[in-house]
């Protein structure tokens, strides 16, 4: 389970670098933590 948690939270991490920063840094703060708090629930 923690693999799963840490890939998703690196493939939007690297996303966001790859995308030149778009976004807003809060903004991937809370798509990190809502794919935390949600990836228990999908299992």
């Amino acid at each position: 389970m923690r693999s799963y948690r840490a890939q998703g939270c690196a493939a939007v991490i690297a996303d966001w670098v790859n995308g030149g920063l778009k976004e807003p840094e809060d903004f991937i703060v809370k798509i990190i933590s809502r794919l935390d708090s949600n990836t228990e629930k999908v299992f």
